[in-house]
């Protein structure tokens, strides 16, 4: 009898633990900080006067982002920025999302003014879209810098 009540109680114990592991308790936690990395971190080079390209690698952490924006900020740097492009490799257009998948490139035309002094000069991309995570929309807004430096001033012309 005692090995019966035993069994028995191994095996309503057994269902119970296994009942609990199918219903669980589902919770998404979110993490903190950028949705998007810069995948290769490098120092752009600026010449005084002269209009660069710079491209940036990317990838999106955890979640597609649809529908992204990218504006670029260079606050009193001595810049001048076009407007950013999402770019793929091998693709002509640019792509509707940013995915954790692909490593995919931010292009910006730089342009240092002719009088740009020597120094590093921060560049703010500003990236927001919309993730969806378990079929709810969750707005994504993110900031990565990269930073360009000037290396050598213009030559002020001589006068004879």
């Amino acid at each position: 009898m005692r090995k019966r009540v035993k069994g028995l109680v191994t095996i309503i114990l057994s269902l119970l633990l296994l009942l609990m592991n199918v219903v669980g308790n589902h919770t998404l936690v979110n993490a903190q900080g950028n949705n998007v990395i810069i995948t290769e971190r490098e120092v752009f080079l600026l010449v005084p006067g002269e209009t660069s390209t710079i491209k940036i690698p990317i990838k999106a952490v955890g979640e597609i982002i649809q529908t992204p924006v990218v504006v670029a900020e260079a606050g009193n740097a001595p810049l001048s920025l076009s407007q950013p492009r999402l770019t793929m490799d091998g693709f002509d257009k640019p792509p509707h999302v940013i995915s954790p998948y692909v490593t995919q490139f931010i292009e910006v035309d730089v342009t240092a003014d002719e009088t740009a002094k020597i120094g590093v000069y921060p560049i703010d991309l500003i990236i927001t879209g919309t993730s969806y995570i378990m079929g709810e929309p969750s707005p994504v807004s993110t900031t990565i810098t990269v930073n360009t430096q000037i290396l050598e001033e213009k030559k002020p012309a001589q006068l004879s």
